[in-house]
């Protein structure tokens, strides 16, 4: 499947609200090697009098817009070298307008280093995670099902073992959901608040409470990437510290309903859980 993505003037066009010929314009420009100065100064003829601002402008577009062309060039040769590329497949990689969104329709397909979902499914728990994601009549008795998977051999010694395994892979396939999580994103942005709020500390033990907090900040960056992001948005003073929780209100509207995993009741959009689970 030869698929090819270009860099859509078009797109940057709207972005930047101006016309696609003044775009196109100033692209060619940059692209020669002019700046932003001798472009603005010296090319108003070809630019149709495009200020430095909208020059500037069009060139962060540009390079947004390319380097999205050039993650969906590579998400294309990686699905085909899995054979997993279908036309319903490069028609949302060819929609997504952003990295975001790109990275979201290739996360099922990207190869993934071991987890506790890929090793649950070395152990042959995928089959009772689809029969449960289903609703499959075969698992309406869910612990006589899963008893069946016992096996110690496989690292499988109990039930409670066969019903974490299919917990892993039945995670995974909610958090590989495109629906899904546009849908958490939106509930987040629409109702989600961040609170700051005063925590009194008493004098005698601020010593303490500093080291302890210093040490568990050091701990905690070292094992999670997001931790130094939140550590920024909790500012010390003098007077105290401030705890900036992120909370969200419960959804408006009905959330979207469970990945189906049944062939052709799905969209395209979902099928991307299917791969998974």
């Amino acid at each position: 499947m030869g698929t090819t993505i270009n860099t859509d003037l078009a797109q940057v066009a709207r972005d930047v609200s101006l016309s696609i010929d003044q775009v196109q314009a100033t692209v060619e420009l940059l692209d020669d090697g002019n700046t932003v100065p001798f472009i603005t100064r010296y090319r108003k003829d070809q630019t149709g009098g495009l200020d430095e601002e909208q020059i500037r402008s069009i060139g962060r577009a540009l390079e947004k817009s390319r380097a999205l062309a050039e993650r969906k060039q590579k998400i294309l040769k990686s699905l085909r070298s899995q054979d997993k590329l279908t036309d319903e497949l490069a028609a949302l990689i060819d929609g997504a307008d952003s990295l975001r969104r790109l990275e979201d329709i290739y996360q099922p397909f990207r190869p993934k280093k071991q987890t506790w979902a890929s090793l649950a499914r070395s152990r042959g728990l995928e089959p009772l995670a689809q029969e449960i994601l289903a609703a499959a009549a075969g698992a309406s008795e869910v612990q006589q099902r899963a008893a069946e998977f016992v096996n110690p051999s496989q690292g499988l010694a109990a039930v409670d073992d066969v019903l974490q395994g299919a917990g892993h892979l039945i995670a995974e396939c909610y958090s590989e959901n495109l629906r899904l999580r546009d849908e958490l994103r939106r509930i987040v942005k629409d109702s989600g608040k961040l609170i700051s709020t005063r925590i009194e500390e008493s004098a005698a033990s601020d010593e303490a409470t500093d080291a302890e907090e210093s040490e568990a900040a050091e701990e905690e960056s070292a094992t999670d990437p997001l931790a130094e992001e939140v550590a920024a948005e909790k500012p010390r003073t003098e007077e105290g510290v401030l705890e900036q929780p992120l909370n969200e209100q419960p959804p408006t509207r009905d959330t979207p309903p469970p990945p189906q995993t049944a062939a052709g009741e799905s969209s395209a959009e979902d099928a991307a859980p299917q791969a998974a689970v």
